[in-house]
């Protein structure tokens, strides 16, 4: 009786070892599950190139401050930044360079385009686009000059050569309605 009380629990002790060993793994598996999805989302919303958003996130929050400007009778801007030249800047230099200068513009807005409620996003090969949510064609103007100047005046220096960029940008603003 003693000997079957005896393996009883040792059975018992190794289900339930077995059970948390089973239970860690699982654990495991779900934390890398967690992180790979966490980096699927960062792909499937983050521009490769500059880092900034990506068209996905464009449209996500277009209608999303579209639909919160119209709500609040507020104006909603789109500020459209298109890299000059890029096509000649690829030819002349590389596709590593003209993404460089991608790189730099991107930079640029975000040190401009500050707002927590402000979107940048890439969208397409050479257009960034800026959603600037409570801004008046005004706001929008002066932050596109801002943005011009700040890419004139900083040639992007690559060591060996300096590219001399302009952005071409377009701006519209809206009180959306239905």
């Amino acid at each position: 009786k003693e000997h079957a009380l005896e393996l009883e629990r040792m059975g018992k002790e190794q289900l339930e070892r077995s059970v948390r060993e089973r239970t860690d793994d699982l654990h495991r598996a779900l934390t890398e599950l967690s992180d790979m999805n966490r980096k699927l989302e960062l792909l499937s919303t983050q521009d490769p190139v500059t880092g900034v958003g990506n068209e996905n996130i464009f449209l996500r929050a277009l209608k999303q401050e579209w639909e919160r400007a119209f709500r609040a009778g507020e104006c909603l801007s789109l500020t459209v930044v298109e890299l000059d030249g890029y096509r000649d800047v690829v030819a002349d230099y590389g596709l590593v360079a003209a993404e460089e200068c991608l790189k730099n513009v991107a930079t640029i807005l975000e040190r401009v385009v500050c707002r927590p409620a402000d979107v940048i996003t890439r969208y397409g090969d050479k257009v960034f686009g800026i959603l600037l949510p409570n801004t008046s064609s005004t706001g929008a103007l002066h932050l596109a000059q801002k943005v011009a100047e700040q890419v004139h005046e900083r040639p992007f220096d690559f060591g060996i050569c300096q590219i001399h960029a302009s952005v071409s940008i377009g701006i519209a603003s809206e009180i959306p309605v239905r």
